[in-house]
């Protein structure tokens, strides 16, 4: 039971935590933020409020890899056991125990200037595909001279008819 993925039902806004102690039919939860965050939120619940969740499939998940020395980033695919099966960036492909995978809280993050700073968002990859999609939103904004609506208009207008309504209004 330590180590498993659970939310309180008395406190759902507070999202999934992780059971890290239990005395009787009380168990503590501890909340993840950031892997830049050393202390967590911790609540105490009677057993009976606490329900046991598995995480869904392409949630984003964090854990301490050993062998490196740092947090790492990936996202769910799948439970098999208690095992977590975390899909890498890249491509790559990890089992662990759930007891060493943590997902974030529903709360948002208190400094993400850290957050980003400690590198585990996204990877480049994703950050490239972003980049292009927002440059292209710069380019046709631009061309819009300020006149955003004419970007969602159904139909293709002409460059002059775009000066006359630009000098109109």
């Amino acid at each position: 039971m330590i180590g498993r993925f659970a939310h309180s039902k008395s406190r759902r806004e507070l999202g999934i935590g992780k059971i890290v102690n239990m005395v009787g039919d009380q168990v503590e939860i501890e909340f993840f933020d950031s892997p830049t965050t050393a202390q967590r939120e911790k609540i105490s619940e009677n057993l009976s409020a606490v329900e046991f969740v598995q995480l869904k499939k392409q949630t984003r998940v964090y854990f301490f890899d050993k062998s490196s020395g740092n947090w790492r980033a990936g996202r769910i695919d799948g439970h098999a056991d208690n095992q977590c099966l975390i899909d890498l960036p890249n491509h790559g492909q990890i089992s662990l125990p759930e007891e060493e995978v943590y997902t974030r809280w529903s709360l948002p993050i208190r400094d993400p200037s850290e957050h980003l700073a400690s590198r585990v968002c996204e990877t480049p990859f994703f950050h490239s595909a972003r980049a292009e999609l927002l440059a292209s939103f710069v380019r046709q904004r631009a061309a819009s001279g300020g006149m955003t609506g004419i970007l969602s208009a159904p139909i293709a207008l002409e460059r002059h008819q775009v000066e006359v309504v630009r000098r109109v209004l």
